[in-house]
């Protein structure tokens, strides 16, 4: 667990602030392998940050609500994608068929450190537009394309993200139920909190 969450949040800020710079940098023979190398690093170690800092109560309880705006394929493949075809994605998955989907931020996160699949997607200006992305668990369902400046809004947001008040109340299977915010919790939270201490 995060004892100290200042210094994970700067360092959000920081990665938010070089994932931006990448999505504005035109991949060529020079630069490609040291920015999409830089790129999956600050995206997994970015995911992995968050969810620790959300699993250590040091974000606010409606950080799980904030949604990031994605594109979802539906899985095709007559089998399962291995670590030898994975990058045949339109074997799998149907590219031509796109749903647009809203996916909370504490979902992307899991998905993205349990990722089976992870492939830049490069835009006609010859920049990083985005990732597709499915888990391991969930590569028989379905893909998502991720746009990058997504994750930079949620990273931006995760890092400023300081709540300066908390209500912890231990259930009767000896749980601990956490609120986290600014000001008083919901009153619909504090009623089924309290209905979980019996």
């Amino acid at each position: 667990m995060i004892f100290e969450s200042s210094p994970w949040k700067q360092q959000l800020l920081r990665d938010a602030g070089n994932l931006k710079r990448i999505s504005k940098s035109p991949l060529g023979e020079s630069n490609e392998d040291v920015l999409l190398t830089r790129l999956e690093r600050l995206i997994f170690v970015g995911a992995y940050s968050m969810r620790k800092l959300h699993e250590s109560g040091k974000l606010s309880t409606d950080w799980t609500k904030i949604k990031l705006s994605c594109t979802r394929f539906e899985f095709v493949g007559k089998c399962a994608p291995t670590i030898l075809d994975a990058h045949k994605i339109d074997r799998f998955y149907e590219l031509a068929n796109p749903l647009d989907i809203r996916m909370p931020s504490d979902e992307f996160c899991d998905r993205v450190v349990h990722s089976f699949i992870f492939a830049p997607v490069v835009g006609e200006q010859g920049c990083v537009d985005g990732f597709h992305l499915t888990s391991d668990r969930l590569k028989k369902q379905c893909l998502w394309f991720v746009p990058l400046a997504e994750v930079i809004t949620l990273m931006v947001r995760t890092g400023k993200d300081y709540p300066s008040d908390g209500v912890w109340i231990r259930t009767a299977s000896g749980e601990l139920k956490i609120w986290a915010g600014n000001g008083e919790p919901p009153a619909g939270w504090l009623a089924s909190a309290k209905k979980l201490r019996r």
